[in-house]
């Protein structure tokens, strides 16, 4: 289907909320809140801080409750941009990468069978909306 930029989320009174773009080691002391280890996210979050020479020790970890963890004040994330899209604006900042890290998208089908009318039909809509939602200038503003 595509791949996406991943990006900052942090809350609005975190002193890095304003700038325009954050770089990877003004997190070096910053609470960060992860996804599980061994989620390819992680994975790529982990080589991300690695190949920075940085270490990554994420002060809470969940796999659904990221932006609302970040929205409580709790810590700063990395997320997919689609997940930035989602976000209480009122409470979270969006902010680029300096480093890229992307996140691909695709759809699963078996492979013994034909899809359903109705599988095509949502591989269509979802193809559909990443293509629509593939324009993220607006992402940061």
């Amino acid at each position: 289907m595509g791949k996406y930029c991943g990006v900052y989320i942090l809350p609005k009174s975190h002193p890095l909320a304003d700038q325009k773009m954050i770089q990877l080691s003004d997190l070096a002391h910053v609470d960060l809140v992860s996804l599980p280890k061994g989620t390819v996210g992680r994975m790529q979050i982990d080589h991300l801080f690695r190949t920075a020479d940085m270490e990554y020790n994420p002060a809470l970890e969940t796999s659904s409750a990221v932006s609302g963890l970040v929205a409580a004040g709790l810590g700063v994330a990395i997320v997919d941009s689609f997940t930035a899209r989602t976000v209480d604006r009122n409470k979270i900042a969006v902010c680029p990468l300096e480093s890229e890290i992307l996140y691909a998208y695709g759809i699963l089908l078996p492979v013994d069978r034909i899809p359903s009318i109705i599988s095509k039909k949502m591989a269509d809509i979802m193809v559909e909306t990443a293509n629509t939602l593939g324009n993220f200038s607006n992402l940061f503003q």
